[in-house]
């Protein structure tokens, strides 16, 4: 969770999940969401052109994700495996805006409330 100042003493709700499949998960994910302003998914197993379904969750949230298959190596066997994604809520941040991470296996973003960054707790 995060505290702002106490200024507008805005609490952020965060939720981290692991999908296992995020197209198995998508109703649960979906409650999870109502429930937060921010949610980490992990092991979505979607593949790049299915990035775009995370937006389906919610029409109030904003999206980001990356795929970990490679789908420039041919034909897919087994089931795909890696892959995260952030849902937020639009009308929590003033701002928000992707931080660039060159691993498929890391997203980030950074988040401004009130025209200031969250102190974190700890």
């Amino acid at each position: 969770m995060v505290n702002n100042d106490a200024r507008d003493n805005t609490t952020i709700k965060l939720i981290s999940f692991n999908c296992k499949s995020f197209k198995r998960s998508a109703d649960f994910v979906k409650s999870l969401s109502e429930r937060a302003d921010i949610t980490a998914l992990q092991e979505t197993w979607l593949l790049p052109h299915e990035i775009p379904d995370l937006k389906k969750q919610k029409k109030d949230f904003c999206f980001f994700g990356k795929s970990a298959v490679d789908t420039s190596k041919g034909i897919l066997r087994g089931r795909p495996y890696g892959g995260v994604g952030l849902l937020w809520r639009n009308n929590v941040f003033d701002s928000v805006s992707v931080v660039p991470c060159m691993s498929e296996r890391i997203i980030a973003i950074k988040v401004c409330v009130s025209d200031r960054q969250p102190r974190y707790m700890k």
